[in-house]
């Protein structure tokens, strides 16, 4: 976080970074007990991707990048996940 200047905004983007990366393991063990087979899965993992259009744009923007990214791809997840578990519900 060297682009960060300020020590209390890099202290609390490292934390909000701490949780984040908690709380995405615990949704990654999550799916994995329920996602068992290969044919379930992506074909593009999300690492084939992730670090050029993730880390590598937002760390470039700062702070702010990084809040505005996580807000953008954590809206989109919620919306995806509700209407995946609405269409599993009509089921």
């Amino acid at each position: 976080l060297p682009r960060v200047e300020s020590d209390d905004d890099r202290a609390a983007l490292g934390a909000f970074a701490a949780e984040h990366v908690e709380a995405e393991v615990a949704h990654l063990r999550a799916i994995s007990a329920v996602v068992t087979e290969a044919s379930e899965r992506s074909w593009m993992p999300a690492t084939s991707f992730g670090w050029c259009l993730g880390y590598a744009s937002t760390a470039w923007r700062g702070a702010r990048g990084m809040y505005v990214t996580t807000h953008a791809v954590e809206s989109f997840v919620e919306e995806h996940y509700g209407d995946q578990i609405r269409r599993l519900e009509g089921e």
